[in-house]
Parts: structure tokens; sequence; C-alpha cells
């Protein structure tokens, strides 16, 4: 049902987007589209797949990056952004036109390592943040100037664009509270937690009411009341027996200060929170109808449950706006059947970006997140 809501709000939307846009992608064709735009670091490139068609591969574009540290598409101006932390620049590229607007090297605004960004609802600014700088930049997306900044403790990691145009949220990697933005003023205005550990990947729900994220040395996920800024709960749950039965399979914790979950994001059009098992090679499915949160099904990535999971050095969890697909690097999986149908290029970062006629009408975010090219509340 909310699909076809969503669908109708997106094909609604398709005139107006006209008058942002300006002009519909030749490339894209005729009738509606929906494609996963993937940054492949290994091969210098965004790669586009066709979901509808079984996430068939259909072209790549170069943009001026090495390595993809934050994705984040804009419906309304067609633009899509990423930071790139080798050349510590933030960059804007025309998605529609497929061309590169701008490239900033954050150095100027004494940023150093620019991480997962994102872009605000009206497309007007950007959050960027810098993580060994221990600062939040905000740049203006049309130009990447700098709009604004705000310190936070210790290495500025991610950041989520709450749906409704209520907070833009962030969050360090080694430590303190989750952070939450009026998107307007760019002041921090709420802080949440701290928990029992830094903040790792979140995921907001789609009212803006809950928040959920891993934990460092979690094996599990967190979860937050919005409104009253207060930790409701966590969450742990434990490998199944039969896979910690084989203890060969576990894989080499990638990622900084070594979280035993990296990847979490809320499935759009559901009640579900889904995270990923780090070492273990697991998706796990949470009720979070309820407080606190119940474990609904076992996802394993892997084809022997004697064998380690692969790639290590990425974690990640990403929804097709639909809900249908969960993707982690390399992976597509159905998320109704539950259980692994394909494969992907290796990247944490790609978003959905959906057309109509060649005009972009709706993206996802990186983490879950749906995001119409004409926000219902605008």
């Amino acid at each position: 049902m909310k699909q076809n809501i969503l669908i109708g709000c997106a094909l609604l939307a398709t005139l107006c987007v006209r008058s942002h846009a300006a002009d519909a992608n030749p490339h894209i064709g005729s009738g509606l589209k929906r494609l996963l735009y993937v940054a492949d670091d290994q091969a210098g490139e965004i790669k586009l797949y066709d979901i509808d068609r079984r996430h068939e591969f259909v072209r790549a574009l170069k943009i001026p990056a090495t390595r993809v540290r934050g994705l984040s598409a804009h419906a309304a101006t067609g633009r899509l952004f990423f930071s790139d932390d080798p050349s510590n620049s933030v960059g804007a590229y025309d998605f529609i036109h497929e061309k590169i607007i701008w490239q900033v090297n954050v150095n100027k605004f004494g940023g150093k390592f620019p991480d997962r960004l994102n872009v605000t609802l009206d497309g007007r600014a950007l959050y960027v943040p810098c993580k060994q700088s221990d600062k939040q930049l905000v740049l203006d997306a049309a130009t990447g100037a700098r709009l604004a900044e705000f310190a936070m403790t210790r290495d500025p990691h991610n950041t989520f664009i709450g749906e409704q145009g209520r907070y833009v949220y962030c969050s360090a990697r080694s430590g303190g509270p989750l952070y939450l933005a009026d998107p307007l003023t760019h002041q921090v205005v709420k802080t949440i937690g701290p928990f029992s550990g830094p903040i790792r990947p979140f995921s907001v729900n789609e009212s803006e009411t809950l928040f959920f994220a891993n934990i460092t040395k979690l094996s599990g996920f967190g979860v937050g009341d919005i409104a009253t800024g207060k930790v409701v709960c966590e969450v742990t749950h434990e490998v199944p027996a039969e896979r910690r039965a084989h203890p060969s399979a576990a894989t080499p914790l990638p990622h900084g200060d070594q979280p035993l979950s990296h990847g979490l994001a809320v499935r759009p059009g559901s009640k579900e929170v889904w995270f990923l098992d780090d070492a273990w090679g697991y998706l796990y499915v949470f009720d979070i109808t309820t407080m606190p949160p119940r474990h609904l099904a076992d996802v394993p990535l892997f084809d022997d449950i004697a064998q380690t999971v692969g790639p290590a050095h990425n974690r990640w969890v990403s929804f097709s706006i639909d809900g249908k697909y969960c993707y982690t690097p390399t992976r597509i999986i159905d998320a109704d059947a539950r259980k692994v149908v394909g494969n992907l290029a290796d990247s944490e970062k790609l978003v959905e970006i959906d057309f109509q006629d060649g005009v972009p009408v709706r993206v996802s975010g990186q983490n879950g997140g749906v995001y119409p090219a004409v926000p219902a509340n605008k």
C-alpha cells in the first residue's frame, strides 16, 4: 500500500520537478525506471543497476574520486553528492546531464577526512562530518561554500536526514551522544545518549520518533526516543549456535575500533529494523512496533556455514525504496523471502534514484529513508 502511495506522490511531483531539474536525462528512457547508483572504488566509478530487471548492470559514470566515503542524492535538483577522503574533498554531480558541478577541498574550511555526508530535504545544504577535525561542516549544496559548522565529540562519522524534515542526525565514531541539528539554522538543538559505547551506523524511523544505532562493542543495537532525548533500551542478539560451532568462519572485524555490528537500517514501508553481524555474516531482523524490539529472523549471507563471509573491509545495510530488497556489500537480499538472490559491486555507498520519463521523482537514503522530489510537508 505504501509503495503505491509513494509512486503516486512521485508521479504527481513530476511536473513540479521539471521546474527544478529542468530536463530529463536522455539516457534513462520512458516510463518508471528505478536505478541503483553504487560507488565502486576499485573501478573509480558509479555503477548503475536496473532494479526492475533483476539488478541488471546498465552502465558506469566516472567521478573524480578514488575512495567514496558517502553518497547522497536529491531528486528535485538532480544532484548526487559524494565525499572523497584521499583528496579531502566533497563534490556535486549533476545526474541529469551527467557532469561534475563543483568539487571543493574541505581543508579550506578547516576540515579533514570528509565522511558520510547527506543533503537536506530542501536540497540547499550538505552536512559533512569531518572525522579527523572534530567538526560537522554545513556546505551550500549549490556551490560548495561554507554555510555553518559545529563541534562534535571525537571523529564525526555518520549523518541521517529525517524524512519529516525535523532534524539532521549526526554521530561521532569514538564516543558522545547523537546530535540533532535544525536543518534551517544548522545549529544543534538536542542530543540523545550517550549509550554504552560509541554510536556507529544508525537509522531513524519514518515518523522521526525513534532512532536505532549499532553500538561499537554491542552485538545488537540501541534505541533512542527522539522526543524525550532518552535512551529507550539496548538490544543484544547472539550468533546462532550452529554458526558459532565453526570458529574459523568468523570474519576479522574491519572497521575502526572493531565494532561487533556495523550496518543497520529501518526497512521502508515496514516496522522492521535490520542490522548486520559484522563478524559472522548474518542480517538480524527485529520488529520495532514493541519495546524492546522483538526478534523476527536471522538471514544468513553465506552458502557454507563453515566458511568466512567477505568482503572483510565493507559492512553496511541499505534498502530499495519499496523495501523489497536489502543490500549489503556485494549482496542483494529479497527482504520478504529473507534470502540472498543476487550480487552487486563491492561497496558500502549506494542510493536508489527513481525516474519518470527521465525526470527524477524520488531517492533513497544511504541507510533507510525515502525522499520524494517534492516532500509532502513543503
